[in-house]
C-alpha cells in the first residue's frame, strides 16, 4: 500500500530545511539526504505543507 499523499505543497521547501539543518549541524552527504527526503515526505501527508513537529 503507498504512503498517503494529499498534497505536494511545501515538499521542495521542507526538503531544502531538512537537509540545511543537517548540514549546519555537520552532518554528511548521505544523513543530510536522508533528513530532507524525511522532511519532504512529511510535508506531502498533510494538506499545506504543514508537517507535525518532532515528538508530536
Amino acid at each position: 500500500m503507498a504512503p498517503r499523499r494529499d498534497a505536494a505543497t511545501g515538499a521542495g521547501d521542507a526538503f531544502a530545511a531538512g537537509f540545511i539543518a543537517a548540514e549546519i549541524e555537520g552532518a554528511g552527504e548521505a544523513e543530510c539526504l536522508r533528513r530532507g527526503i524525511e522532511a519532504g515526505s512529511r510535508a506531502v501527508t498533510r494538506l499545506g505543507g504543514q508537517p507535525e513537529p518532532r515528538g508530536a
